[in-house]
């Protein structure tokens, strides 16, 4: 489960994952936060565009 959970992440995070799977629950709680930051930049830029269109 952690492994495929790894890899599902590896790709949006942009993270080194093999390295923060052995940091326990800090590790989790850095790939959370990363993932949050990541979805709010992308709805940041999706309101911004759409905005500059209207």
């Amino acid at each position: 489960q952690t492994h495929s959970l790894s890899a599902l992440l590896n790709g949006s995070t942009g993270f080194d994952i093999s390295y923060y799977r052995h940091n326990g629950r800090f590790a989790v709680s850095r790939i959370h936060s990363s993932l949050a930051k990541q979805a709010g930049l992308k709805i940041g830029d999706r309101l911004h565009y759409i905005n500059n269109v209207n």
